[in-house]
């Protein structure tokens, strides 16, 4: 986090349905004694927290002090989580957007009702992938057997390293799609929605976030624990939610948006100032 100014801003955390404690128990992102309370604004309200006029780096302590915001609302409402170092400078901005965009808010949530986000990550166990891809490709196996035997020394063995390791490359690639797809084709039924994201490293098979009605909660946890039983000799599986639905609806505002001029009455300035 950059070097805090001494304006002071709201931090915005997630959009929710209904009435929540006006104060929560978690702490806000500026820290341990900053407090998180509702904006209302008719039926919606949006978490915020007093917080410096400043840009938050995408590391972990604060990523995870906006999370833990998001997940405390969770078990209270429906919310929406709002894009991460979103800040307004007044209150008045905050609900003014609330306001202008009801419609496309009720419409998210409709989307997301009785549902939730889970996340599953798949690696290969690293000496075991090696082992297979030798075991499978006869090509690779006899180069590694002649790099093994060789002396390598200069430009052309180099060369030659840097070959290899683009095959087996290009065979991790190949066998990490065909378990990717074995291992989706047992999940997808269970979910209404599968977004796939990038690998996170060259060993990982899977990187996926399901949108999951709560009713389906026990089968697809069943499904994933049965398929890492099947692979645990060959595979890490790592399993984790209920979470807010981040990966498929993500409130966006944009500081223009946030500061845009409006009408707004006194009594709806004042309903929801912090006590």
């Amino acid at each position: 986090m950059s070097k805090a100014t001494t304006t002071q801003g709201l931090y915005i955390y997630c959009v929710a349905q209904g009435r929540l404690p006006r104060l929560l128990e978690t702490p806000g992102i500026a820290g341990e004694h900053t407090s998180v309370w509702a904006v209302q604004e008719g039926d919606l309200c949006a978490l915020v927290s007093e917080s410096p006029l400043t840009t938050y780096r995408v590391e972990r302590q604060s990523v995870l002090h906006h999370q833990r915001v998001v997940e405390e609302a969770m078990a209270m409402a429906a919310v929406l989580p709002v894009k991460f170092a979103t800040i307004a400078t007044r209150e008045q901005g905050i609900r003014r957007v609330l306001r202008r965009r009801r419609g496309e808010m009720h419409a998210a949530f409709d989307r997301v009702r009785d549902k939730h986000e889970l996340g599953l990550k798949v690696t290969w166990r690293k000496d075991v992938v090696f082992e297979e891809i030798l075991r499978e490709d006869q090509e690779i196996a006899e180069e590694r057997d002649a790099l093994s035997s060789d002396s390598l020394s200069g430009r052309r063995d180099h060369w030659r390293l840097m070959v290899f390791g683009e095959k087996v490359q290009a065979a991790l690639k190949r066998k990490s799609e065909r378990e990717k797809e074995a291992i989706l084709s047992h999940l997808r039924g269970l979910a209404d929605e599968v977004r796939l994201n990038d690998p996170l490293m060259d060993r990982m098979i899977l990187n996926a976030a399901f949108l999951v009605p709560k009713s389906l909660d026990e089968e697809l946890d069943q499904a994933v624990n049965d398929l890492a039983a099947k692979r645990e000799q060959r595979m890490l599986f790592k399993y984790v939610g209920p979470l807010p639905p981040a990966n498929f609806v993500e409130i966006v505002i944009d500081e223009a948006e946030l500061e845009s001029e409006g009408d707004l009455s006194q009594e709806e300035c004042c309903d929801a100032a912090p006590r």
